[in-house]
């Protein structure tokens, strides 16, 4: 080979380093960027399911407010219907007295035009006084019974207990399935601890095991960390306390 042609060589050798270096740096500063956009997709994540998380709290209370304003009517509409029905025994006792008062005004009236057409016998004026003196005591009696309208007194009301709610859980909780939870679990039983061990304990693979944990770093509720041994990568977990409290959730 001559001296030109390893010239040559490796004047398109170090071409070849250039051009690779360039693509190199080209790539760094993508994965830069995409790491960026990550972060930043995270926090909004993060952000909506906080916001999710205040709506669905406003709307327990907004329910909750429903419910109390729903058995507030009923009992006024219970109240109504009982004060009706008293107004209703009143009328009728006021109409049974004044029809019982002008049934004896004419009763007394044909008593009193019988006697000025003829002079009664002495047995004859102790029936009709006998008589005067039953209606009387009938329409006294009635006017009574009539007018006694026995209310009976309110009960008092009973207050139930309040039933309590169930349980919610939060957002986050609910997209939590069984094997992130599977995962979650064995992260938390232990200070720190491998990916391979996890993947040991769940019976899942490791690269499920990866998955799930970078979507539990996602969410905050795991942290990781790499160490170097042996020439060889270890990837570490641990639970936060975010993740503590979601698995009391799930519990």
């Amino acid at each position: 080979m001559s001296i030109e042609q390893e010239d040559a060589d490796i004047l398109e050798y170090y071409k070849s380093y250039g051009v690779l270096r360039r693509q190199i740096e080209i790539l760094k500063l993508e994965l830069k960027g995409l790491t960026s956009e990550r972060e930043r997709l995270k926090n909004e994540i993060l952000s909506l399911l906080d916001k999710a998380e205040a709506l669905r709290r406003e709307v327990d209370e907004l329910e909750e407010k429903r419910r109390v304003l729903e058995s507030e009517i009923k009992r006024l509409e219970a109240e109504r219907e009982k004060l009706v029905q008293e107004i209703q025994i009143v009328k009728t006792a006021g109409i049974s007295a004044i029809k019982s008062y002008e049934e004896s005004m004419v009763l007394t009236e044909v008593l009193q035009e019988l006697l000025k057409k003829r002079k009664p016998s002495a047995e004859e004026e102790r029936k009709v006084e006998e008589a005067v003196k039953k209606e009387a005591l009938r329409v006294s009696e009635k006017e009574r019974a009539a007018v006694k309208v026995e209310v009976k007194p309110r009960e008092k009301k009973v207050e139930k207990p309040a039933a309590k709610k169930p349980v919610k859980r939060s957002v986050l909780a609910t997209l939590i399935d069984k094997n992130m939870k599977s995962v979650l679990e064995v992260i938390a039983a232990s200070d720190e601890i491998d990916v391979s061990e996890v993947a040991l304990r769940t019976g899942l693979s490791l690269t499920s095991v990866r998955s799930i944990a970078a979507i539990l770093w996602g969410y905050n509720l795991v942290e990781m960390r790499s160490e170097k041994i042996d020439d060889k990568i270890s990837v570490k977990y641990r639970i936060t306390e975010k993740g503590r409290k979601i698995l009391e959730e799930l519990a």
